[in-house]
Formats: structure tokens, sequence, C-alpha cells
């Protein structure tokens, strides 16, 4: 590992996250003696009015349950429903005092700055605290999907066509299955379909942007008169229950008040009543925020009695908690944040999951680089590429990469750390912050892009604020990975305006490029999914999927419009209508990967594609150990020590007695400290396992989650959070940190023209060509090894015989994973002539397969990559350029391998390479002898000088000799077989030539420098194969030739 500087920044504020009780009250939870029993246990537990409205808010059915237990005239539950309850109680007294994670009213945010000065550090927690409460988002769907099936409130609401259906054969396709089809949790996802009908298709014309209902159904029942009318409506009303129409009662993701937006949808539909019943509700939530905390359950109980009387549902509000806060923080915790993330960053193994990599293979095997796909085409399996492996709305055919095999190399140094940890005693690795730490240097790397930008979640830990102003804290890495600003999210609306103008300007920037970013606002199959992807909308352009849109807005980036290209190292999204690159950007961290529509997740992680995605330390094989060490560098535990459960703490059977001995045992034997978290995914609870009911609770955790793992709780050490510290006590807390990548950390530029050509030859579906029609497209599978004697030896006895009607061939080396073949394709003209060739490739074809040169033949569809070679115009003049390459590779391979033309291939190579591109872009008209030709100032611009140098200082004299930058290529002349090479070369040179002056004329802007690069990398490709070694090896000879000839005749 080289670097050291961050390739990170803190973007300049944080948010802290906060459990609403002071760290000491975890104690409560621990055996007491007044517990006589489970039943008086979850009454204590019970016992504050704040855990009782807590419970109220998250756990309906928890919540009733306490309220039987408190009944003293009620019947005293059974001993198993009295255990279960103070085992939730537990768990959510726990939470409450140990975990930050915001939840109803068990923990909530603050805003955080970071301040120039550690003088500025300012810490204060109050104890008003303020509910800002919301209905329910599956509730409220489920409330509106009721309505939307009743024609008289449809009749005075907007409805517009999802922008996720297309057209296949005669079915209108809905690509995913809604709520309103039943659960989907646990089984195949399919799709929506109906009939493609006239009927269909006037109302995809009609409601393409919003239209009123009734003027909807009026307009389908004048094209249709003889339908009655109200066939129309209850069509129309179908189309909508299948969501194949959505209508604007549903309230957008970005909308600051959800209840408020139904109300006055319904309220302009004439819904008296309903809208009325709503405002009840709205009044009701009201009166409910505004009361003190630990004082609402009465004012709860009315609103969510009120709700259920129109919608009854288990959960039917949302309550977030904004603190009573006011923090900044030493600009020395955001460069800590800064250093760790960049050590991890270093230090992450290849991601496990390649399966972007793969499909952007499979992108540029099919389009290549120039063109520009629209994304819905693109995901279509019987258009484009089908979705990525994995995707499940609907699912594709594509498989799964092979995971990467374990790197034996990093587990061995994974390995070796722990070792070393556990014979020292000092359990932990304490890695060194310089590139000279023998640790970073085995096991970091700078190689890649780092992503734009990420999330660090972190604990803090100090005694004092005056600690934390002098440097003394200690930072733990809890997660990440997140991009920034996502989980700022939903609290958008608790945060003050300031925050909320730095969320604005870090959306705006978060994405890392010059590219244009839009806000992507999707449907998911849950509406409940909705609680934590609702959020303020922060950017000018918005980008919705499956929602509700007007696509004509200007702000709207309609699906229809958005295009997917790509280049060597990453795929990218393009606006159609204007050619610019967009950045999709999610600002929420609902991981909804199983339930959103395709085209949502591929947007969503295609602004990762090209990037090497930051992750938390990974131990790779050696986590399967019963114990790992903390890892430590700097201030920061980058990952805290970690123990897994003996088998037989795993042991159901086990009596009470036999379990606790185990567990004594276990924590004796493995040095277990007293309090750990008790960690299963994203949840964590702290437990102190000196304590007998907080081993009940391990135990039941165990019984659910049997790999759960513990690991040391840093924060439950004494002192560790004074520095945050309200009117009751010291707080646990978290504190996540948005960075971004630096400008310079790994420059990714956007493109320096607008792809405005390709972007309107992609709405214009290209030609293709199937067998036994104009082009004859076929693939000899092979080893590699047979290549070279096919195209001298046998290549030759088919094209000597073509009929008459094929003008041009070219053939071009392949390899798909590991199959290898060559690629013969044919202009037959007209079909007879595509039926005469096909059979003169036959029997071809089956002489090379009886004598063992091909494993078999395959026919496949042609798709030229049309925008590549400077579109539709310019294409046949490419064409014949393939097939003189083609021709004058087959002579250049004939004479090497038969040794009549004696000269080093490398630098033969180079000069055929310097031939093609003086034909293609020859000097201007007019120039003086002294003057640079533009294609060798491109030349050295764009090939500098490299590792590759090595090569044109082997073969210096002779390249110098055969790669001429000014005359007629005499060096080449003067050899055997050199005359004969040369003349192929020169038919070569007027079809390049013919293509450069064309595309000069007609082209698109900046064309013939891009369909150059393409032209030599092809011609490489045809005298050489796949080797893109040699292939850099090759052009480092070109450009040192043509350097050496304009130094000599500059200095002449």
């Amino acid at each position: 590992m080289t670097g050291t500087a961050s390739p990170f920044r803190c973007a300049g504020l944080g948010l802290l996250r906060v459990p609403v009780h002071p760290a000491y009250r975890a104690d409560e939870t621990r055996s007491h003696p007044a517990d006589a029993g489970p039943a008086h246990r979850a009454r204590r537990l019970a016992g504050d009015p704040l855990v009782r409205e807590a419970v109220e808010v998250s756990s309906g059915s928890l919540a009733a349950r306490l309220d039987r237990l408190s009944d003293p005239v009620g019947e005293e539950p059974g001993e198993r429903v009295a255990r279960r309850a103070a085992a939730a109680l537990a768990r959510y007294r726990l939470r409450m005092a140990t975990r930050a994670t915001p939840f109803g009213l068990l923990a909530g945010v603050a805003a955080v700055d970071f301040t120039g000065g550690a003088e500025e550090t300012t810490v204060r927690l109050g104890s008003g605290h303020r509910r800002v409460v919301r209905p329910d988002r599956a509730w409220l769907t489920s409330l509106v999907t009721g309505w939307e099936r009743r024609v008289e409130v449809l009749r005075h609401v907007r409805v517009t066509v999802n922008n996720l259906c297309f057209t296949r054969g005669d079915r209108l396709v809905l690509p995913y299955v809604p709520d309103s089809a039943g659960p989907t949790e646990g089984r195949t996802v399919q799709e929506v379909s109906v009939r493609h009908t006239p009927a269909v298709q006037e109302v995809l014309c009609a409601a393409r942007t919003p239209v009123l209902f009734a003027d909807l159904a009026d307009r389908l029942h004048r094209a249709f008169p003889a339908a009655p009318p109200e066939r129309a409506e209850e069509m129309l009303v179908q189309l909508v229950s299948q969501e194949i129409l959505l209508t604007e009662l549903r309230p957008p993701l970005e909308a600051p008040d959800p209840l408020a937006h139904v109300t006055a949808c319904l309220a302009a539909a004439g819904s008296a009543a309903e809208a009325e019943a709503l405002r009840a509700v709205a009044r009701d939530l009201t009166a409910y925020a505004g009361t003190p905390l630990g004082e609402g359950r009465a004012a709860l109980r009315r609103a969510t009695a009120s709700m259920r009387r129109l919608r009854p549902a288990d959960q039917v509000v949302q309550v977030d908690l904004a603190l009573d806060a006011d923090i900044r923080l030493p600009r020395t915790v955001a460069e800590e944040a800064e250093r760790a993330a960049a050590l991890l960053w270093r230090l992450a193994p290849a991601p496990p999951d390649d399966r972007l990599d793969h499909y952007h293979a499979a992108f540029l095997e099919r389009y290549g680089t120039a063109r520009l796909v629209p994304v819905a085409e693109l995901l279509d399996p019987d258009r484009g590429l089908g979705p990525p492996a994995g995707y499940r709305r609907p699912p594709g055919h594509r498989t799964a990469p092979r995971p990467r095999p374990p790197d034996a190399e990093r587990d061995r140094v994974l390995a070796a750390l722990a070792q070393e940890a556990t014979l020292t005693g000092t359990g932990e690795v304490l890695l060194g912050t310089g590139p000279d730490d023998p640790v970073l240097a085995a096991l970091g790397s700078d190689d890649g892009v780092p992503p734009p930008s990420l999330e660090l979640n972190t604990q803090v830990l100090a005694a004092s604020p005056a600690a934390l102003m002098a440097g003394r804290f200690r930072m733990v890495v809890v997660a990440g990975g997140a991009r920034a600003g996502a989980t700022f999210g939903r609290f958008g609306h608790l945060l003050p305006p300031t925050a909320q103008d730095a969320l604005v300007r870090l959306a705006r920037t978060a994405h890392g490029t010059a590219a244009r970013p839009v806000q992507m606002v999707s449907a998911s199959a849950r509406s409940r999914g909705g609680n934590v992807a609702q959020g303020p909308r922060r950017l000018d352009r918005t980008l919705p999927v499956g929602v509700f849109a007007d696509r004509d807005d200007p702000s709207v980036l309609a699906p229809e419009n958005v295009l997917v290209g790509a280049d060597t190292r990453r795929l990218f999204v393009v606006d159609g209508a204007d050619g610019h690159e967009v950045a999709p950007v999610v600002l929420h961290v609902l991981a909804d990967r199983w339930n959103a529509p395709n085209l949502a997740r591929f947007l969503r992680e295609v602004s990762g594609s090209g990037v090497r995605e930051w992750q938390e330390w990974q131990w790779g094989s050696v986590s399967a150990l019963p114990w790992l060490p903390r890892v430590l560098s700097g201030r920061t535990v980058l990952s805290p020590a970690r123990w897994r459960p003996a088998a037989t703490l795993l042991d159901r059977r086990a009596t009470s007695a036999q379990w606790d001995a185990g567990a004594r045992q276990w924590r004796e034997r493995w040095h277990v400290p007293d309090r750990v978290y008790a960690v299963h995914r994203d949840h964590r609870l702290e437990l102190d396992l000196t304590d007998t009911e907080h081993l009940r609770l391990l135990r039941g955790e165990l019984a659910r989650h049997p790999d759960l793992v513990l690991t040391e709780a840093p924060a439950a050490a004494p002192g560790a959070c004074g520095w945050l510290t309200g009117p009751q006590g010291a707080h646990r807390s978290e504190l996540v940190i948005p960075l971004v990548r630096v400008p310079d950390a790994a420059p990714v530029p956007a493109p320096a023209t607008p792809h405005r050509t390709a972007a309107a030859s992609a709405r214009v579906r290209p030609r293709t060509h199937l067998p036994g029609g104009e082009w004859l497209y076929a693939r000899l599978h092979g080893a590699p090894e047979r290549q070279r004697d096919i195209l001298t030896g046998h290549l030759p006895m088919l094209t000597d015989t073509l009929p008459s009607p094929v003008d041009r061939w070219f053939f071009v080396r392949y390899r798909d994973g590991d199959d290898h073949h060559l690629r013969l394709r044919f202009h037959a003209g007209t079909a007879a002539g595509a039926h005469d060739l096909l059979t003169l490739l036959h029997d071809w074809a089956a002489g090379l397969h009886t004598a063992g040169l091909i494993a078999r033949l395959t026919l496949d569809t042609y798709e030229p990559e049309t925008e590549r070679y400077g579109g539709p115009r310019a294409l046949i003049a490419a064409e014949r350029v393939f097939h003189a390459d083609s021709l004058a590779t087959l002579v250049q391979l004939r004479l090497t391998e038969s040794g009549s033309l004696p000269a080093d291939p490398l630098a033969l190579a180079a000069a055929g390479m310097a031939h093609l591109v003086r034909a293609y872009w020859p000097d201007p008209p007019g120039s003086a002898d002294t003057d640079e030709p533009p294609w060798l100032t491109w030349l050295l611009a764009t090939r500098p000088e490299d590792e590759e140098r090595v090569h044109f200082r082997r073969t210096r004299r002779e390249a110098i000799r055969l790669v001429d930058a000014y005359g007629d290529f005499d060096g080449l002349g003067a050899l055997p077989g050199g005359p004969v090479l040369l003349a192929s070369w020169h038919r070569r040179a007027e079809a390049a030539a013919a293509y450069g002056r064309l595309l000069g004329h007609e082209g698109p802007p900046g064309a013939a420098p891009e369909v150059l690069r393409s032209l030599l990398h092809m011609q490489h490709n045809r005298l050489a194969g796949l080797d893109r070694h040699a292939e850099r090896a090759c052009l480092a000879v070109l450009r040192g030739a043509v350097a050496a000839h304009r130094d000599r005749r500059r200095w002449a």
C-alpha cells in the first residue's frame, strides 16, 4: 500500500443517535429481589410511563399483554405468557438505554456540526425531546387502496400509466407484483400482465401524463361507443387495482405531510366524509405529539382507535424522536473518521459478489462502448440482457458468477495476526498508520477507485467534553458503507434548517462525479418500507420509478428517457433528452433488494459500478475461529474482539443448570468479559453475563439466531460515555459521519462531450441481422492455439470461393469465459446469397471439425456496433475497413508464419498500426514539412510513456526502421516479402482513408479519434488475439518509434 492521505473528507455534519434513557438504567433489567416471578418482573419493568408509551408505539401486541398483566381484577396470565412478556420488556428496556438505533420513542436523533477549533466544542443534551408523529405508510397505503376501488372517489382524481409498464407481444406487462396482489415474502415474484387490446392502447396513449379519471373514462367510451358506458369505468378500476394505472391519491415519498396530501386529494374529489375522517386523525395525532414524553398513552390510544376504525391494522402510527440537543464536536473527531475510513477501504478484500462486473462485461460484449441502450430494453430478457443475476422483480435467467476463491495469502496473514494476539496475551492487533507497517503492506491496496461517498457509523467514547476537546477519545467503527446522506433521509424533517441546507449541498455532490444528480424515488412491493424510504426532496430533478408522476414535468426524468452506456471500467446512465450523464441518487437506507422493481434496483446499484466499495474489517476464513482479537489503529477500534458461542450453548435440551454451567465454563475458557453485545446482522443487544436474567435473554437470542456472535462492548467501560451527559446521566450514542471522496483521490471524469448522437440513435432500435438474411454470422469454437492454423491455412479456401453477392466479410477473435472462438461475418447481400453461403460454410466447417481444428460451429445474430463506429451512415465504410484489415492480416500472418518476411513481429505490428493511422488521419492540405501531423500529436498525448516502454527499447533499431512517421515505409519495402505486405496495407489504407473522410464530414463530433482507438484495438485483435499486455506493448513500440522520428526531424 502506497497511499497515506485519506481519499475521503467529512461533509461537515453528522447525525447523533442517542437512546432515550441514560445508560445506567440498563441495570434495571438485571435480576431484582422484588421479582417474585415473571409477572412481577414484567410489571416492574413496565412501571415507567415512558416505557409503557414506547411499547405502545412500537408493539401493539406487547402493549395489550401488559394491559392484561396490569389489570388488578383480570385473570393472572400463565407463567409462559408472563415470561415472554418480561423478556420482551427487558429487550425494549435495554434498547432504550444502550442501543442508539432510532425506533419510535426508544432513541432519537440530533444534527452535529464539526467545529474548526476545539474551543468551539459544545455538548448539550436536554430533556425536551420532541415527537414527530405520522401515519404508518402501510396503513395509509392500505386505506388509499380501498378508496382506489371506489369509482365515485376515482372519478375526481388524476391517474397516469405506471412508467414500469411495457409491451411484450400482445400483452401489457408490469414487471413487479404490488402489495395489493398479496404477501410476497418467500415466494418467487413474477409479473402482472393484461391483453394489449385497442382499449388498453387508448388508455396508454391518453394517460401517458396525468389525466382526470372521469375524462379518461369519457374518452374511452367515445373511442368504443358500442360498449356500455359503465364498462369503461370498470376497466379503468381494474387497471388501477393492478397498479397499471397509478392515482395521485398515494402520497409521494417526499411529501412532508402524507396525511395532508391524501386529505387534500379527497377534498378536491368531493369525498367530504373521507376527508373529514382524515382531518380528525390529523387532529388526534397532533394532540398526541404535543403531550410530554411518558404522558401520551391516552392521546395515542385515542388516535390509534380512530385510525383503526377507518382501517384495522396492528401498526398504524410511525413516531420519530427529535432530541433536545446542541452538539458541536471538534474537527479531530471528523479527521479520525476520515483516517479510519481510508484505512478500512485500503484493507478491504475483493468483494465476494462481482455480479455487476459480470453484467458490465456482458454489456460490453453485446453493445460495446459507443452504444446507449434504453434501460427498460436492457433489463428485458427478450430484447436486452435481462436483469443481473439475483434480481427478483421479476426474476431473470442470468446465473450468479462463481464465488471468488478464498485469498489464501490474505487468510495466512490474518491467521498469523489472530494467533500472535493469542500468544502474546494482548488480545488485540495493533495496526500502524504509515505505509511502512508490515500488515498494511501485506493486506492494503490503493488499487481501484474509492466510492464517491459513504457513511461511517461510529461510537465516540470519551470521559468528558474536555477530554474530547483535548483529543483524548476513542472511536469504534460500528458499520458503514451507505452513500453519504442516506441515513439522514427519513429524519430530515427533524433537523434544523442549517442541517437541511447542508444535506441539500451534500446530495448535489455525494455522487462524486460531474454527472448531474437526480433523486430517484421508487415503488416497493412492501408499502411499510415507505416508513424508511420517505424523506424530503433535496435535488432539482427526480427520477420516479413505478410511482405517480408527470413525465412531461421538466423536473422529472422519466425512465423511458434513461439510457445505459459503458466504458471499459464502468456502466453509466445518460439522460436521453440531452445526452448528459446523470447519477441516480437514493436518499434513504432502505435496503430493498428483494422488493424494489428491477429497474429501480439496477439504477441504484449502477452508481457503484467501476468503484472498489468500502467494507468493514473482514477476517476472511479466519472468522470461523471461536475467538478473534480486537483490531486497533490509532484512536480507532476497527473491529472489536469477538466470540462464537460454544456448541453447548446451542443445546435446546439442556436444563437451566446445565446451560448455566456451560456458559460459565465457556466464559472462563475464552476470557469473555462481563459486558458484551449479542450481535445478529445489524441487531445488537447489550448484556451483562454476570446476571441470571441476562443469561436467560442470551439463551433466548441463541435459540432464535444460532449464528449469533458476541463482541466486546467498549461503550460499557466506566466513564466511556461521560462526554454526552443529560439531566439524568451519561448516554450511549452513535455518530454517523458522512464522508465524500476528495476530488483528486481518484478522478473519474465525466464524458468530455454529451452523448447526444448516441442518445438520439438509442431512440431508434438498431437493426439486427438474423441468420438467413443479409448477413451471416458464424462462430468457430475451439482451442485458441488452432486459430492461427485456421486463419492462415484454411480460411482462404473459404473466402476465395465466396459467391459473388458477398462483397465484404471480416473476422474477430473472441473469448467468452473459457469459450474461445473466431467470429466470421459475411455480407451475403440477398437471401439467396445467404443460402448459397451457408451451404459453402457448412462444407468448409465440416472439414475443420473432421480435422479436429474446431469443436463446433454456431450461428448467431449480428448486431453491428453502429454507435461505436460513427453511426448508421458510416457503418458500411467501417465494415469495408474491417474487410480490408482482415485480408491484410491474413497476408501478414502467412508471410511471418512461412518465414518469408524476416522482421520482429512486435515492430511489424507497430508498423501496421502506423500505416493505418496515417491513412485514416492524413496530414491536412497545405501543411508544411515542419508541421507536426495531427495524428502524431494525438498519439503522443493519448499514449504517454508507461511501463511498457521497455518493449520499444528492446526493438528500438528495427522499430524505427519499420515504423515510418513521414515517408513511404521504405524500410519495410526493402525486406523480402515487404512489398507484398505493403500492397495489402495500401488496399486497407484506401478503405481507411474513405472512412476517415466520411466521419469528418458526417460523423458525430469528436468521433474520429475515438473510432481510431477501436480500429487499432481490432487490428491488434485480428493479428495477435486477446492479449491486452501484448497490445499495450505494441502501442508502446508505436509511440516510441514515431516520437523518435519526430525528434530526429525536429532537430535535423
